[in-house]
């Protein structure tokens, strides 16, 4: 556990604590405000979220097609941000969870259902010759009931298992495909190569028996 905390005088401050959890990608996030009443509005904290996306393959212009922004709304709808360009989300409707991912990992804020409001996706295309791929922000209005708010966020790879445990919607993100064949990909092709990979310690042998 590592805890933040800026004091304001007389017993008042503002607190950020994070908990890692053992043998998972998850970590706790708690944000706390006390004694602070009449100096915050606690209802319409904002929440800005920034990260710089690594290069991590040798062609930018694909590995670009696969880093974005992500949310979930109420309505349980997938929608991202800045899969092709410079883009900005403007959600309607409260959200779920935000996710900024890339090709082979996610950074994913998430809280109790629907609590997360006013949120503003933005992501920005970096030069070729920086040394990062993407720019994506998140701004969100976090309501803290009763001066505290409890979120989570999963900081690991995009594997589809670990994903699905999160009971949130995350795995939604692997890009599967489209129509008839994203649904074979996702319930048939994913399931019998995992089978395959745990009896086979080669994948390239199971990637041949998969053809």
């Amino acid at each position: 556990t590592i805890t933040f905390r800026a004091n304001a005088g007389s017993g008042k401050y503002f607190e950020q604590k994070y908990v890692l959890k053992d043998g998972t990608y998850a970590v706790d996030y708690l944000v706390k405000l006390v004694g602070l009443d009449t100096e915050v509005d606690a209802s319409n904290v904002e929440l800005n979220w920034v990260n710089y996306l690594d290069k991590i393959e040798e062609n930018v212009k694909y590995e670009r097609n696969y880093t974005a922004a992500y949310y979930y709304d109420v309505e349980e709808d997938l929608e991202d941000c800045g899969c092709t360009g410079n883009e900005e989300e403007n959600p309607e409707e409260r959200v779920k969870w935000v996710s900024h991912s890339n090709q082979f990992f996610k950074s994913s804020l998430m809280a109790k259902d629907g609590s997360l409001r006013k949120a503003k996706l933005t992501a920005e295309m970096l030069d070729e010759k920086d040394e990062d791929l993407k720019k994506l922000t998140t701004k969100l209005s976090v309501p803290l009931e009763s001066g505290a708010f409890a979120m989570n966020f999963y900081i690991g790879p995009n594997e589809y298992d670990r994903l699905a445990a999160q009971g949130s919607g995350l795995e939604d993100i692997i890009p599967y495909g489209s129509s008839i064949f994203g649904t074979i990909n996702r319930w048939i092709v994913r399931p019998a190569f995992s089978f395959l990979n745990g009896i086979i310690s080669n994948k390239g042998i199971a990637i041949i028996i998969m053809t």
